[in-house]
């Protein structure tokens, strides 16, 4: 007779039960914190730098002390009430300085913004006071407004412009120095019927200024003239702290 094959039938495995995990949600480009340039501190012990998130500032912005080797020591929000003039007003992307005895840094003194405003500047410190002098500066470019030793704003003045309202037709003709420590206007650039065009600070007590003639609005509107009008030469003068 032929052999047989016996067939023994095999169970199918009963499936174990699998816990449902939920998709992972990629957060948008405007949820992504961004980390401002770190500064180091005068004297190498600490870094500083701000983090920003736009769409949840300022619960979600906030400045941030590590030491050399990276090591996170102070977070402080935005929320922080020592902090509220900041926090109410233009956002402060930046450290704009370290003072130059390594005591705290100064912030809301740069203009990474849509348009010129007046933006309030604190000191912050790297045991989480903060000093708030009550200064405040118009800004309207990304110029260092702040002295390289953290002392000093430059606060240009707000007037009309010549050539009434328009986009980049606005014109400084005077400024004032203010130290931020005291909030005390120690020196100013006087009105003189000219513009306040350009600045350089050469160090934390010399400031270098540029004036030109304000323009002259029967010689055309701002469109018509402004490109020529900011090609003039104009005439540079120091500014020495005392």
């Amino acid at each position: 007779p032929a052999p047989t094959l016996d067939v023994t039938a095999t169970a199918e495995p009963t499936p174990s039960p699998t816990a449902a995990v939920p998709p992972t949600e990629t957060p948008s480009p405007e949820q992504q914190p961004i980390i401002s340039p770190a500064l180091r501190s005068p004297d190498g012990a600490l870094i500083a730098y701000v983090e920003f998130q736009f769409v949840r500032c300022p619960p979600g912005c906030s400045v941030v002390f590590e030491d050399r080797q990276g090591t996170e020591l102070l977070r402080i929000p935005f929320t922080d009430p020592a902090l509220s003039r900041i926090a109410d007003a233009w956002a402060a992307y930046t450290i704009d300085a370290w003072l130059d005895d390594s005591s705290g840094v100064v912030l809301g003194g740069s203009c990474e913004c849509d348009g010129a405003g007046e933006h309030p500047v604190v000191i912050v410190k790297p045991d989480g006071g903060v000093i708030d002098s009550g200064v405040s500066a118009l800004l309207g470019s990304s110029g260092a407004h702040v002295s390289p030793n953290g002392r000093y704003l430059l606060s240009r003045d707000r007037i009309d412009s010549p050539w009434g309202p328009g986009v980049g037709c606005a014109i400084s003709g005077s400024a004032k120095l203010i130290e931020l420590l005291t909030g005390d206007v120690i020196s100013e650039v006087p009105d003189v019927g000219l513009a306040l065009v350009d600045w350089q600070w050469l160090d934390g007590s010399n400031l270098a200024y540029a004036l030109r003639p304000f323009p002259n609005p029967d010689d055309g509107t701002c469109d018509q003239q402004q490109c020529e009008w900011r090609q003039l030469p104009v005439e540079w003068h120091l500014l020495t702290i005392p």
